[in-house]
């Protein structure tokens, strides 16, 4: 697991929350922020299981210095992803059109 990289939760009462992993456990877990509910002083740990890697690592040049910074990227990180899922989902209906 790469330190940095962007995840989403995949079951728990935090399903489909983003989180930027920071470290890893001796147990096999993963320590994982997301700036708010879970800020840099205090990570949840969650099995790798249980996540779905987005991103392998931040953007060049980013550091995560404060709960604010990781708050902001992932804001950012999730409306540049739905943004790319609805211009997929438009090519996939053009095609379709066109077909019909």
């Amino acid at each position: 697991m790469y330190m940095g990289a962007v995840v989403r939760s995949r079951s728990g009462r935090d399903r489909y929350r983003l989180y930027v992993v920071i470290g890893v456990t001796e147990d096999g877990r993963v320590l994982i922020a997301d700036g708010r509910l879970h800020p840099l002083q205090r990570p949840k740990r969650k099995n790798l299981r249980h996540l779905t890697v987005l991103a392998a690592g931040p953007a060049a040049g980013f550091s995560w210095d404060t709960d604010d910074a990781v708050y902001g990227y992932l804001q950012d990180f999730e409306k540049a992803h739905k943004n790319h899922e609805e211009t997929l989902q438009e090519k996939q209906e053009q095609r379709e059109r066109r077909k019909a």
